[in-house]
């Protein structure tokens, strides 16, 4: 039997949930993550094989909680030590057997879980080895649950099912892809996208950030040149936890959206923060809109949302 309880700022490597081309938001090196994480590796590979599916986990897993969750990556690791993700899949283990009817976990009590991860196409190149890592968090692609769990899993009655790729290999082309005119844009500022993590060694508390100033997908402040219009969107994403304490995660999210040319210019900004306890969820808000510096229009939130087991 093996045991693992990972910090709640597990994950700080995982990427974006959803990738919408902005800069950075791809896994970065996986070893950044392994230190949080159950983790087995297979011997060097003598020989290339492909994987294309999805792969399955077959677990026996306990908790020590009746709400926990299961990260699982699937890694390639290089020669060099270097980790790259390939595949992952979270788990809220109250929804083991459905998503519609969640059940509590009985603390101590073994369940055989089925977690199928993330389709993937990936190539395993002889001399690497195949990783995967088992962790009780996944911050900040999932929130956290409830309770710091610690997971216990019986290793010699689970089992990772890989959709092996059978066949010739083959490369297949495709031509340049085609697209319309571009629409004339001058770039009026380049902008500034940052992404990073900072962890606070006195209070154990790790916040991830994402700034963008100007664009924040990276462009900058553009002008539209056919009708002189600029558009400025700036964007703001801390999102803070202790390493010990689930129940510390925090969310603000700000952003302000401005366009304009000579003689109007428009300005939205808006603020959204969240947090939680055992019970709620708990969601803030506020919005403002200026038309020429000019106040036009406000509007504030706030709202609380049972957990139901999440």
């Amino acid at each position: 039997m093996l045991s693992v309880r990972s910090p709640q700022s597990h994950g700080k490597a995982a990427g974006e949930w959803m990738g919408v081309g902005c800069p950075g938001e791809q896994p970065t090196d996986q070893r950044l993550d392994d230190g949080g994480a159950l983790v087995f590796d297979t011997a060097s590979l003598e020989s290339e094989f492909s994987v294309l599916g999805a792969p399955v986990l077959h677990l026996r897993v306990a908790a020590d909680a009746p709400v926990a969750q299961l990260a699982v990556r699937l890694c390639d690791v290089a020669p060099d030590d270097r980790v790259t993700r390939v595949s992952y899949q979270v788990l809220n283990l109250t929804h083991r057997d459905s998503h519609e009817h969640p059940t509590v976990l009985e603390p101590g009590r073994y369940y055989d879980v089925a977690v199928t991860l993330n389709a993937c196409g990936h190539r395993f190149l002889a001399g690497h080895r195949m990783r995967l890592a088992i962790a009780s968090a996944y911050w900040p692609i999932i929130w956290p649950a409830p309770y710091a769990a610690t997971l216990s899993i019986h290793a010699g009655e689970s089992a990772l099912e890989l959709p092996v790729r059978q066949g010739r290999e083959q490369s297949i082309a495709f031509a340049p892809p085609v697209h319309g005119p571009r629409t004339p844009i001058t770039i009026v500022d380049p902008g500034v996208v940052r992404r990073f993590t900072l962890q606070d060694h006195v209070s154990g508390e790790a916040t991830y950030i994402t700034e963008g100033v100007g664009g924040v997908f990276g462009e900058g402040i553009l002008r539209l040149d056919a009708v002189d219009v600029e558009i400025a969107h700036g964007m703001k994403r801390e999102l803070a936890i202790r390493d010990d304490d689930p129940l510390s995660a925090r969310y603000v999210l700000t952003q302000s959206y401005e366009m304009g040319r000579e003689g109007w210019r428009t300005l939205v900004n808006t603020r959204a923060q969240m947090h939680s306890d055992r019970a709620n969820f708990y969601l803030s808000g506020t919005l403002t809109a200026r038309l020429n510096g000019e106040l036009v229009a406000e509007r504030s939130w706030d709202v609380a949302i049972a957990r139901d087991l999440m």
